[in-house]
């Protein structure tokens, strides 16, 4: 290496010609034949640097992080498409240093992407980085969004995949949206990947996006579990209030074979069907309910879901299936059911046993084997006292 680049050190910023032969010089047009360099890499015999561009405006092989400014009237872009090797033929003069904090997020650009890991001259092993304010991470399953950092812990946003994001992310070509309304707090020493930097730009568009959704919470943080709204003509009862959305039963006025809430003295309806709302300011409050109410609608949802439970668990107790009394350990073979009363008949004395499945939360019979039609008919017959109770006619 010439003397003349021996006291060149890795971020100054220089002014070089970007061609090395004539037919180079023919390629480019005139008055960007010279252009200003970063030096990323420098080795006993060799300077390696990324050009510099006033340019800002990136594609899919070129994109660009603003650094100090080469010239007061201009911001400057780093271009990471290609490495140019500098020489003593093509340097020109030194203008300048970028700060330290433009050098990392240059080394972590290179290491984030991975067009970039195929340039050459490029040694990735030598590139410390640290993570820092709005870089992007992942622990191979989610992607955080840095909001801060500290001795011991990152405070990081999720990133999620989606198709119309309001706060859009771009990460390699997908479309991300950014959860500002919870920040997780992970520790510094778990094995995190960087995927990506996010420029000044992408930084300021989610600061402004999470003012704008926070100032949103803040006109409708009067929003409170218990009470009946209307959105968007429906009617909805919040049962569960979290940051930025609610979570409500869909309710009417209109009894279709659903469950009865009295509210303020009125009647509604509603089948429990779950939806999530986003706080918003089209949220209309029609009722506050009291602490009593309120009780009384998480008891009607306990009284439904064990309905339901029970009514799905007492479908399988049919004919021919042989059920076992875990209490006594009994075996008994179902000869009919009538509504929820199943007959029933010991395997071992033949001893009839008639049992209400609605009567007790804890049935103490279980189901632990099956007769197929075939077999429970030809069990019968061959047991004739069974056959009127079994109304074996029917099978």
């Amino acid at each position: 290496m010439g003397n003349l680049l021996n006291n060149l050190e890795i971020g100054d910023i220089i002014w070089a010609k970007r061609y090395k032969t004539i037919k180079d010089k023919n390629k480019i047009k005139e008055g960007h034949r010279e252009s200003p360099f970063v030096i990323i890499r420098k080795t006993n015999k060799r300077i390696f640097a990324l050009m510099c561009t006033s340019n800002g405006k990136g594609g899919v092989n070129h994109l660009k992080l603003k650094i100090s400014s080469v010239k007061e009237d201009k911001e400057t872009f780093v271009y990471f498409g290609e490495t140019y090797t500098i020489n003593e033929k093509n340097f020109i003069k030194k203008i300048g240093k970028i700060n330290d904090s433009d050098l990392t997020n240059i080394k972590k650009i290179l290491c984030a992407n991975k067009e970039f890991l195929k340039l050459k001259h490029i040694n990735i092993n030598e590139l410390d980085i640290s993570f820092n304010y709005g870089d992007i991470i992942t622990d191979g399953n989610i992607i955080y969004y840095i909001k801060k950092i500290d001795n011991e812990y990152l405070y990081c946003n999720i990133l999620n995949r989606s198709k119309k994001p309001k706060c859009k992310i771009i990460i390699n070509k997908e479309n991300y949206s950014i959860d500002v309304g919870s920040i997780h707090k992970l520790p510094l020493n778990n094995n995190f990947k960087l995927i990506k930097v996010c420029d000044i730009d992408t930084k300021n568009k989610i600061k402004e996006y999470e003012i704008k959704i926070n100032t949103k919470l803040e006109k409708m943080k009067h929003l409170e579990t218990g009470e009946v709204i209307e959105y968007n003509n429906q009617l909805y009862y919040t049962f569960n209030r979290y940051r930025n959305y609610m979570l409500c039963y869909k309710i009417c006025h209109v009894d279709n074979n659903m469950i009865v809430l009295n509210i303020f003295g009125k009647k509604y309806y509603t089948n429990f069907e779950e939806e999530k709302i986003e706080v918003n300011n089209k949220i209309k409050i029609l009722y506050c309910l009291s602490d009593y109410e309120i009780k009384l609608v998480k008891n009607t949802k306990k009284n439904y879901d064990l309905k339901k439970k029970n009514k799905k668990s007492y479908s399988e107790y049919t004919k021919g299936k042989m059920v076992i009394n875990y209490k006594t350990l009994d075996r008994f073979i179902i000869l009919n059911r009538i509504n929820n009363i199943i007959t029933m008949v010991s395997t071992i004395d033949n001893k009839y046993v008639e049992y209400d499945l609605t009567s007790n939360n804890d049935n103490p019979y279980q189901i632990y084997d099956k007769m197929n039609n075939l077999e429970f008919k030809l069990y019968v017959k061959n047991n004739l006292q069974f056959s009127k109770i079994a109304n074996i006619n029917s099978i």
